[in-house]
C-alpha cells in the first residue's frame, strides 16, 4: 500500500520487486516515519519513532569509494548519508509494540478471568455472566 501510493506510476512487478528488496534488506528512515505515521495515532507514532531511533545505522560508503575517481569520491563524501534500519528489526519493534498494547488493553479482563478460573485450567466453569461483568 505504501509503495503503491509513493510510486503510482510503477507497475505491479516493479512494486513487488521493491517490496521484496526491502523485506530482505533494510528500509530508509524516511520510509519508516511515513509508514508509522500512516499506521498509528500521533501518540503511538512518537513512541515507536523514538524506539526506532536506537536502531538506525548509516551505511558505509568505503567499499564503493575504492573504484571511484577522486572527484567522484569527493562528491560521494559530500552527499548526506541517509540512516537505514534492517527490515527484521523494524518489524520486530512494531510487533512488540502491538503486543504490549494488546496486553495493556486486556489487562483488566485477564485479571477478572483469573479470579473466575477457580481451578486454573483456562476455562471458567459454571460462573454466572453477571459475576464477570460486575
Amino acid at each position: 500500500m505504501y509503495l503503491r501510493s509513493r510510486y503510482p506510476l510503477k507497475n505491479n512487478a516493479e512494486i513487488k520487486e521493491m517490496l521484496n528488496s526491502r523485506m530482505t534488506g533494510s528500509i530508509q528512515e524516511e520510509e519508516c516515519i511515513d509508514i508509522i505515521n500512516y499506521m498509528y495515532n500521533q501518540e503511538d507514532a512518537e513512541i515507536l519513532l523514538t524506539k526506532l531511533k536506537k536502531f538506525y545505522i548509516f551505511p558505509s560508503k568505503t567499499a564503493e569509494m575504492k573504484r571511484l575517481s577522486r572527484e567522484e569520491q569527493m562528491k560521494l563524501m559530500n552527499e548526506k548519508e541517509k540512516p537505514i534500519i534492517d527490515y527484521n528489526v523494524f518489524q520486530k519493534i512494531i510487533l512488540d509494540f502491538q503486543l504490549k498494547s494488546h496486553e495493556k488493553f486486556l489487562k483488566n479482563f485477564v485479571q477478572l478471568f483469573r479470579k473466575s478460573d477457580r481451578d486454573i485450567n483456562g476455562i471458567i466453569d459454571e460462573v454466572k455472566p453477571e459475576y464477570i461483568l460486575k
